[in-house]
Protein backbone atom coordinates (compact mmCIF):
# COMPACT_ATOMS: atom_id res chain seq x y z
CA UNK A 1 0.00 0.00 0.00
CA UNK A 2 1.38 3.43 -0.87
CA UNK A 3 -0.28 6.51 1.12
CA UNK A 4 0.34 8.99 -1.41
CA UNK A 5 -2.00 11.38 0.43
CA UNK A 6 0.14 14.47 2.92
CA UNK A 7 -0.83 13.36 6.17
CA UNK A 8 -0.80 9.69 8.14
CA UNK A 9 -3.52 7.69 8.06
CA UNK A 10 -5.20 4.47 9.46
CA UNK A 11 -5.94 2.23 6.78
CA UNK A 12 -8.51 -0.68 7.00
CA UNK A 13 -7.20 -2.85 4.17
CA UNK A 14 -10.17 -5.45 3.38
CA UNK A 15 -10.40 -8.24 1.33
CA UNK A 16 -13.53 -10.17 0.39
CA UNK A 17 -13.42 -13.13 -2.18
CA UNK A 18 -16.98 -12.97 -4.28
CA UNK A 19 -17.95 -16.30 -5.77
CA UNK A 20 -18.78 -16.78 -9.83
CA UNK A 21 -22.56 -16.30 -8.64
CA UNK A 22 -21.66 -13.24 -6.54
CA UNK A 23 -21.78 -14.48 -3.18
CA UNK A 24 -19.73 -13.46 -0.80
CA UNK A 25 -17.71 -16.81 0.53
CA UNK A 26 -14.68 -15.08 2.40
CA UNK A 27 -13.25 -11.85 3.57
CA UNK A 28 -10.26 -10.46 5.98
CA UNK A 29 -9.26 -7.08 7.29
CA UNK A 30 -6.50 -5.86 9.26
CA UNK A 31 -6.11 -1.36 10.47
CA UNK A 32 -2.77 -0.50 9.62
CA UNK A 33 -0.90 2.65 9.99
CA UNK A 34 0.66 4.39 7.45
CA UNK A 35 2.93 7.47 6.78
CA UNK A 36 2.84 9.98 4.27
CA UNK A 37 4.48 9.00 1.20
CA UNK A 38 5.65 5.51 2.28
CA UNK A 39 4.79 2.05 0.81
CA UNK A 40 3.88 -0.02 3.64
CA UNK A 41 3.23 -3.98 2.86
CA UNK A 42 0.28 -5.63 4.17
CA UNK A 43 -0.24 -9.27 4.28
CA UNK A 44 -3.45 -11.19 4.78
CA UNK A 45 -4.76 -14.60 4.65
CA UNK A 46 -8.25 -15.93 3.58
CA UNK A 47 -9.63 -18.91 4.34
CA UNK A 48 -12.56 -20.17 1.88
CA UNK A 49 -14.28 -23.43 3.01
CA UNK A 50 -15.25 -26.03 -0.05
CA UNK A 51 -13.90 -24.03 -2.94
CA UNK A 52 -14.69 -24.60 -6.03
CA UNK A 53 -11.16 -25.65 -8.02
CA UNK A 54 -10.33 -23.97 -11.22
CA UNK A 55 -9.70 -26.65 -14.16
CA UNK A 56 -9.57 -27.50 -17.67
CA UNK A 57 -12.88 -28.80 -17.60
CA UNK A 58 -14.49 -26.24 -14.99
CA UNK A 59 -12.46 -23.19 -15.14
CA UNK A 60 -13.83 -21.72 -11.80
CA UNK A 61 -13.12 -18.32 -11.41
CA UNK A 62 -13.84 -15.88 -8.09
CA UNK A 63 -13.42 -12.16 -7.94
CA UNK A 64 -11.00 -10.59 -5.36
CA UNK A 65 -12.35 -7.16 -3.90
CA UNK A 66 -9.58 -5.47 -2.05
CA UNK A 67 -10.52 -2.31 -0.67
CA UNK A 68 -8.59 0.24 1.76
CA UNK A 69 -11.29 2.68 4.06
CA UNK A 70 -10.41 5.26 6.40
CA UNK A 71 -13.44 5.81 8.84
CA UNK A 72 -16.32 5.53 6.43
CA UNK A 73 -14.73 6.72 3.67
CA UNK A 74 -13.48 4.25 0.55
CA UNK A 75 -10.29 5.28 -0.74
CA UNK A 76 -9.21 2.71 -3.34
CA UNK A 77 -10.54 -0.38 -4.70
CA UNK A 78 -9.07 -2.90 -7.10
CA UNK A 79 -10.80 -6.21 -8.03
CA UNK A 80 -9.21 -9.15 -9.20
CA UNK A 81 -10.08 -12.44 -11.11
CA UNK A 82 -8.74 -15.42 -9.50
CA UNK A 83 -8.83 -19.16 -9.44
CA UNK A 84 -8.17 -21.57 -6.60
CA UNK A 85 -6.59 -24.71 -7.94
CA UNK A 86 -3.23 -26.80 -7.08
CA UNK A 87 -0.10 -27.35 -8.81
CA UNK A 88 2.82 -29.94 -8.93
CA UNK A 89 5.71 -31.31 -10.53
CA UNK A 90 6.58 -34.45 -9.13
CA UNK A 91 9.46 -36.90 -10.22
CA UNK A 92 7.17 -40.22 -10.48
CA UNK A 93 3.72 -37.82 -11.48
CA UNK A 94 5.00 -35.35 -13.68
CA UNK A 95 2.58 -32.51 -13.92
CA UNK A 96 -0.46 -32.46 -11.44
CA UNK A 97 -3.17 -30.21 -11.61
CA UNK A 98 -5.55 -30.53 -8.21
CA UNK A 99 -3.51 -33.76 -7.67
CA UNK A 100 -4.47 -35.36 -11.18
CA UNK A 101 -1.96 -35.99 -13.65
CA UNK A 102 -2.07 -33.66 -16.69
CA UNK A 103 0.09 -34.37 -19.72
CA UNK A 104 0.88 -31.35 -21.64
CA UNK A 105 -0.58 -30.94 -25.14
CA UNK A 106 0.55 -27.79 -25.42
CA UNK A 107 1.15 -25.18 -28.09
CA UNK A 108 3.10 -22.14 -28.92
CA UNK A 109 1.78 -18.83 -30.09
CA UNK A 110 3.45 -15.44 -31.03
CA UNK A 111 1.78 -12.44 -30.15
CA UNK A 112 -0.14 -11.32 -33.12
CA UNK A 113 -3.48 -12.14 -34.34
CA UNK A 114 -2.38 -13.11 -38.19
CA UNK A 115 -4.65 -10.96 -40.24
CA UNK A 116 -5.81 -8.83 -37.05
CA UNK A 117 -1.93 -7.57 -36.81
CA UNK A 118 -0.69 -6.85 -32.88
CA UNK A 119 -3.52 -5.24 -31.61
CA UNK A 120 -5.92 -8.57 -31.09
CA UNK A 121 -9.46 -7.94 -30.46
CA UNK A 122 -10.17 -10.10 -27.21
CA UNK A 123 -13.11 -12.21 -29.75
CA UNK A 124 -9.85 -13.59 -31.80
CA UNK A 125 -8.02 -14.94 -28.87
CA UNK A 126 -10.94 -16.31 -27.22
CA UNK A 127 -12.08 -17.97 -30.75
CA UNK A 128 -7.89 -18.91 -31.10
CA UNK A 129 -8.38 -21.49 -27.88
CA UNK A 130 -11.40 -22.82 -28.65
CA UNK A 131 -10.29 -24.27 -32.15
CA UNK A 132 -7.47 -25.57 -30.30
CA UNK A 133 -9.17 -27.00 -27.27
CA UNK A 134 -11.36 -29.14 -29.58
CA UNK A 135 -8.13 -30.08 -30.87
CA UNK A 136 -7.04 -31.59 -27.55
CA UNK A 137 -4.63 -28.61 -27.25
CA UNK A 138 -4.50 -27.77 -22.96
CA UNK A 139 -1.33 -25.77 -22.66
CA UNK A 140 0.26 -22.57 -24.71
CA UNK A 141 3.75 -21.00 -24.45
CA UNK A 142 3.79 -17.16 -24.85
CA UNK A 143 6.44 -17.34 -27.49
CA UNK A 144 8.18 -15.45 -26.98
CA UNK A 145 7.01 -12.11 -25.08
CA UNK A 146 5.01 -10.94 -21.98
CA UNK A 147 1.66 -11.63 -22.90
CA UNK A 148 -1.71 -9.24 -23.85
CA UNK A 149 -3.75 -9.00 -20.71
CA UNK A 150 -6.56 -10.40 -22.56
CA UNK A 151 -5.27 -13.43 -23.79
CA UNK A 152 -4.69 -14.33 -20.39
CA UNK A 153 -8.03 -13.75 -19.60
CA UNK A 154 -9.08 -15.71 -22.11
CA UNK A 155 -6.44 -19.03 -20.91
CA UNK A 156 -8.10 -18.66 -17.27
CA UNK A 157 -11.81 -18.51 -18.33
CA UNK A 158 -11.31 -21.14 -20.83
CA UNK A 159 -9.27 -23.25 -18.87
CA UNK A 160 -5.82 -23.62 -20.88
CA UNK A 161 -2.92 -24.01 -19.02
CA UNK A 162 -0.12 -21.12 -19.59
CA UNK A 163 4.00 -21.12 -19.73
CA UNK A 164 4.38 -17.31 -19.37
CA UNK A 165 7.41 -15.99 -21.16
CA UNK A 166 9.35 -13.11 -20.71
CA UNK A 167 12.79 -12.91 -23.26
CA UNK A 168 13.66 -14.09 -26.44
CA UNK A 169 17.40 -12.92 -25.82
CA UNK A 170 19.75 -11.59 -23.11
CA UNK A 171 22.87 -9.78 -24.01
CA UNK A 172 25.06 -12.31 -26.54
CA UNK A 173 24.48 -12.97 -29.77
CA UNK A 174 25.20 -16.29 -31.53
CA UNK A 175 28.00 -14.93 -33.14
CA UNK A 176 30.44 -15.02 -30.13
CA UNK A 177 32.75 -12.58 -31.84
CA UNK A 178 29.85 -10.33 -31.58
CA UNK A 179 29.02 -11.19 -27.80
CA UNK A 180 27.44 -7.89 -27.20
CA UNK A 181 25.12 -7.79 -30.10
CA UNK A 182 21.89 -9.56 -28.95
CA UNK A 183 20.56 -11.63 -31.74
CA UNK A 184 18.89 -8.69 -33.61
CA UNK A 185 20.92 -5.29 -34.45
CA UNK A 186 18.17 -3.16 -32.54
CA UNK A 187 17.22 -5.84 -29.96
CA UNK A 188 16.86 -6.35 -26.09
CA UNK A 189 20.05 -6.87 -25.58
CA UNK A 190 20.36 -3.12 -25.16
CA UNK A 191 18.17 -2.80 -22.57
CA UNK A 192 18.92 -6.18 -20.27
CA UNK A 193 21.24 -5.42 -17.90
CA UNK A 194 19.51 -2.21 -17.00
CA UNK A 195 16.17 -3.54 -17.28
CA UNK A 196 15.57 -7.20 -16.92
CA UNK A 197 14.87 -7.12 -13.21
CA UNK A 198 12.24 -4.22 -14.04
CA UNK A 199 10.40 -5.81 -16.62
CA UNK A 200 10.37 -9.30 -15.12
CA UNK A 201 9.02 -8.15 -11.92
CA UNK A 202 6.35 -6.19 -13.93
CA UNK A 203 5.36 -9.77 -15.55
CA UNK A 204 5.27 -11.70 -12.69
CA UNK A 205 3.19 -9.16 -10.14
CA UNK A 206 0.61 -8.69 -13.31
CA UNK A 207 0.27 -12.20 -14.44
CA UNK A 208 0.53 -14.35 -10.52
CA UNK A 209 -3.15 -14.25 -10.35
CA UNK A 210 -3.80 -15.70 -13.44
CA UNK A 211 -4.90 -19.39 -12.02
CA UNK A 212 -3.86 -20.32 -15.83
CA UNK A 213 -0.47 -19.70 -15.58
CA UNK A 214 1.51 -22.73 -14.66
CA UNK A 215 4.93 -21.81 -14.84
CA UNK A 216 7.61 -19.08 -16.08
CA UNK A 217 10.07 -19.09 -18.60
CA UNK A 218 12.74 -16.23 -19.19
CA UNK A 219 14.44 -17.03 -22.18
CA UNK A 220 14.38 -19.01 -25.60
CA UNK A 221 16.86 -20.22 -27.18
CA UNK A 222 19.67 -17.55 -25.21
CA UNK A 223 23.20 -17.96 -26.51
CA UNK A 224 24.40 -17.48 -22.85
CA UNK A 225 23.08 -21.41 -22.50
CA UNK A 226 26.74 -22.19 -23.01
CA UNK A 227 28.33 -20.22 -20.21
CA UNK A 228 28.70 -20.26 -17.08
CA UNK A 229 26.85 -16.75 -16.57
CA UNK A 230 23.88 -18.44 -18.32
CA UNK A 231 23.78 -20.53 -15.04
CA UNK A 232 24.09 -17.74 -13.02
CA UNK A 233 21.66 -15.79 -14.16
CA UNK A 234 19.03 -18.61 -14.52
CA UNK A 235 19.76 -18.80 -10.58
CA UNK A 236 19.06 -15.31 -10.38
CA UNK A 237 15.94 -14.73 -12.26
CA UNK A 238 14.48 -17.74 -10.65
CA UNK A 239 15.12 -16.06 -7.55
CA UNK A 240 13.67 -12.74 -7.97
CA UNK A 241 10.52 -14.60 -9.57
CA UNK A 242 9.68 -17.11 -6.39
CA UNK A 243 10.42 -14.02 -4.36
CA UNK A 244 7.11 -12.20 -6.43
CA UNK A 245 5.09 -14.93 -6.92
CA UNK A 246 4.37 -16.49 -3.40
CA UNK A 247 3.51 -20.08 -5.30
CA UNK A 248 6.81 -21.97 -4.34
CA UNK A 249 5.39 -24.77 -6.75
CA UNK A 250 5.20 -22.62 -9.98
CA UNK A 251 7.97 -23.19 -11.20
CA UNK A 252 10.62 -21.79 -13.95
CA UNK A 253 12.09 -22.85 -17.49
CA UNK A 254 14.22 -21.48 -20.46
CA UNK A 255 13.64 -23.18 -23.75
CA UNK A 256 17.75 -24.26 -24.32
CA UNK A 257 19.07 -25.54 -27.51
CA UNK A 258 22.57 -25.78 -27.57
CA UNK A 259 23.23 -29.54 -26.21
CA UNK A 260 25.53 -30.48 -24.61
CA UNK A 261 27.17 -26.94 -23.80
CA UNK A 262 23.71 -26.27 -22.31
CA UNK A 263 24.67 -29.14 -20.01
CA UNK A 264 28.23 -28.80 -19.48
CA UNK A 265 27.75 -24.84 -18.78
CA UNK A 266 25.58 -25.95 -15.82
CA UNK A 267 22.14 -24.50 -17.24
CA UNK A 268 20.17 -27.58 -17.37
CA UNK A 269 20.90 -28.04 -13.80
CA UNK A 270 20.41 -24.61 -12.81
CA UNK A 271 16.62 -25.24 -14.15
CA UNK A 272 13.75 -26.14 -12.03
CA UNK A 273 11.99 -27.42 -15.37
CA UNK A 274 14.47 -28.55 -17.69
CA UNK A 275 13.51 -28.03 -21.10
CA UNK A 276 14.49 -27.95 -24.64
CA UNK A 277 13.57 -27.03 -27.67
CA UNK A 278 13.69 -29.78 -30.24
CA UNK A 279 16.76 -32.15 -30.18
CA UNK A 280 15.45 -34.86 -29.14
CA UNK A 281 18.53 -37.18 -29.03
CA UNK A 282 19.33 -35.40 -25.45
CA UNK A 283 16.24 -35.57 -23.67
CA UNK A 284 17.61 -38.44 -21.64
CA UNK A 285 20.78 -36.42 -21.04
CA UNK A 286 19.16 -33.29 -20.13
CA UNK A 287 16.73 -35.34 -17.38
CA UNK A 288 19.99 -36.92 -15.95
CA UNK A 289 21.85 -33.37 -15.39
CA UNK A 290 19.02 -32.44 -13.26
CA UNK A 291 17.24 -33.86 -9.69
CA UNK A 292 13.98 -32.72 -10.59
CA UNK A 293 13.89 -35.92 -12.91
CA UNK A 294 11.16 -34.40 -15.76
CA UNK A 295 11.80 -32.25 -18.94
CA UNK A 296 9.63 -30.81 -20.87
CA UNK A 297 9.60 -30.14 -24.90
CA UNK A 298 9.12 -26.08 -25.20
CA UNK A 299 9.74 -26.28 -28.57
CA UNK A 300 8.74 -29.61 -31.38
CA UNK A 301 7.95 -30.68 -34.71
CA UNK A 302 8.49 -27.65 -36.58
CA UNK A 303 6.81 -29.33 -39.35
CA UNK A 304 5.98 -27.18 -42.45
CA UNK A 305 2.69 -27.34 -43.98
CA UNK A 306 0.16 -25.47 -46.58
CA UNK A 307 -3.13 -25.94 -45.74
CA UNK A 308 -4.91 -27.33 -49.24
CA UNK A 309 -1.65 -27.95 -51.21
CA UNK A 310 -0.84 -31.87 -52.08
CA UNK A 311 2.41 -32.17 -53.50
CA UNK A 312 3.65 -35.83 -55.15
CA UNK A 313 5.44 -37.71 -54.26
CA UNK A 314 4.55 -37.71 -50.83
CA UNK A 315 7.52 -38.26 -49.31
CA UNK A 316 9.59 -37.15 -46.29
CA UNK A 317 11.80 -33.95 -47.41
CA UNK A 318 14.00 -31.18 -45.42
CA UNK A 319 13.67 -27.63 -46.74
CA UNK A 320 11.53 -28.67 -49.35
CA UNK A 321 11.04 -25.69 -51.90
CA UNK A 322 8.74 -24.83 -55.06
CA UNK A 323 7.98 -22.54 -57.32
CA UNK A 324 4.81 -21.96 -56.28
CA UNK A 325 5.96 -20.82 -52.70
CA UNK A 326 4.28 -23.38 -50.43
CA UNK A 327 4.42 -26.47 -48.60
CA UNK A 328 3.34 -30.01 -48.80
CA UNK A 329 -0.17 -29.77 -47.04
CA UNK A 330 0.71 -33.75 -46.33
CA UNK A 331 2.74 -32.72 -43.20
CA UNK A 332 5.70 -35.17 -44.46
CA UNK A 333 8.39 -31.77 -44.55
CA UNK A 334 10.40 -30.10 -41.98
CA UNK A 335 12.97 -27.71 -41.16
CA UNK A 336 16.74 -28.48 -41.03
CA UNK A 337 16.26 -28.08 -36.99
CA UNK A 338 13.53 -30.08 -36.87
CA UNK A 339 11.23 -33.10 -37.32
CA UNK A 340 8.20 -34.82 -37.71
CA UNK A 341 5.25 -35.17 -35.05
CA UNK A 342 5.93 -39.18 -35.07
CA UNK A 343 9.02 -38.36 -33.37
CA UNK A 344 8.14 -36.10 -30.85
CA UNK A 345 5.46 -38.90 -29.84
CA UNK A 346 7.65 -41.58 -29.96
CA UNK A 347 9.96 -40.23 -27.79
CA UNK A 348 7.33 -39.09 -25.41
CA UNK A 349 5.81 -42.60 -25.14
CA UNK A 350 8.75 -44.53 -24.71
CA UNK A 351 10.13 -41.87 -21.48
CA UNK A 352 6.81 -41.06 -19.22
CA UNK A 353 9.15 -38.68 -17.69
CA UNK A 354 8.55 -35.72 -20.38
CA UNK A 355 6.13 -33.75 -19.27
CA UNK A 356 4.48 -32.78 -22.30
CA UNK A 357 5.52 -31.04 -25.57
CA UNK A 358 4.67 -27.43 -27.16
CA UNK A 359 4.31 -27.66 -30.48
CA UNK A 360 6.20 -25.03 -32.74
CA UNK A 361 3.49 -23.45 -33.62
CA UNK A 362 -0.22 -23.73 -33.00
CA UNK A 363 -1.23 -21.21 -35.98
CA UNK A 364 0.99 -19.71 -38.65
CA UNK A 365 2.07 -16.09 -37.38
CA UNK A 366 3.55 -12.98 -39.25
CA UNK A 367 6.94 -13.24 -40.67
CA UNK A 368 9.80 -16.10 -40.36
CA UNK A 369 8.89 -17.93 -44.23
CA UNK A 370 11.17 -21.01 -43.34
CA UNK A 371 11.58 -22.54 -46.45
CA UNK A 372 10.94 -19.59 -47.88
CA UNK A 373 12.42 -16.88 -46.29
CA UNK A 374 13.64 -14.94 -49.46
CA UNK A 375 10.56 -15.39 -51.54
CA UNK A 376 8.30 -12.75 -52.65
CA UNK A 377 5.32 -12.47 -51.23
CA UNK A 378 6.04 -15.35 -48.58
CA UNK A 379 5.67 -13.06 -45.09
CA UNK A 380 4.08 -15.65 -42.86
CA UNK A 381 5.45 -19.42 -41.11
CA UNK A 382 4.30 -22.35 -42.52
CA UNK A 383 4.98 -23.92 -39.04
CA UNK A 384 1.10 -23.47 -37.87
CA UNK A 385 -1.28 -26.82 -37.24
CA UNK A 386 -3.70 -23.72 -38.09
CA UNK A 387 -3.28 -21.43 -41.12
CA UNK A 388 -2.85 -17.43 -40.40
CA UNK A 389 -6.78 -17.20 -40.58
CA UNK A 390 -7.27 -19.86 -37.94
CA UNK A 391 -8.24 -22.50 -40.43
CA UNK A 392 -7.16 -26.11 -39.48
CA UNK A 393 -4.40 -27.59 -42.13
CA UNK A 394 -4.77 -31.70 -42.08
CA UNK A 395 -2.18 -31.65 -39.03
CA UNK A 396 -4.43 -30.24 -36.48
CA UNK A 397 -6.40 -33.40 -37.59
CA UNK A 398 -3.76 -35.24 -36.78
CA UNK A 399 -2.15 -33.54 -33.62
CA UNK A 400 -6.23 -34.03 -32.83
CA UNK A 401 -6.30 -37.61 -33.11
CA UNK A 402 -3.55 -38.22 -31.04
CA UNK A 403 -4.20 -35.55 -28.50
CA UNK A 404 -7.92 -35.15 -28.26
CA UNK A 405 -9.13 -38.39 -25.81
CA UNK A 406 -12.53 -37.47 -24.97
CA UNK A 407 -13.80 -37.38 -28.71
CA UNK A 408 -13.23 -39.44 -31.83
CA UNK A 409 -11.70 -37.81 -34.68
Amino acid sequence: ITNELNSRMNGTVKHVLIDAEGNEVADCWVVVEILAGVKHPVAQTLTVNNPKLWSLDDPYLYTLRSTISEGDKELDRVESVVGIRTIEYDIDKGFLLNGEHVKMYGVNVHHDGGAMGAAVPARVWERRLEILKSGGCNAIRTAHNTPDPTFLDACDKGGMLVMDEAFDEWTMGWNRTLARQGKNEYGYYQYFDQWFETDLRSMITRDRNSPSVVMYSFGNEIPEQSTARGAALTREMQTLVHSLDGDPNRLCTQGASSFPAAIESGVTAAMEIPAATYRLPFYGAIRASNGLGIMLGAETASTVSSRGTYAFPDEPGMMVKRDCGQSSGYDTEYCSWSNLPDDDWAVQEDNPWTIGEFVWTGFDYLGEPTPYDGYWPSRSSYFGILDLAGLPKDRYWLYRAHWNRSSPT
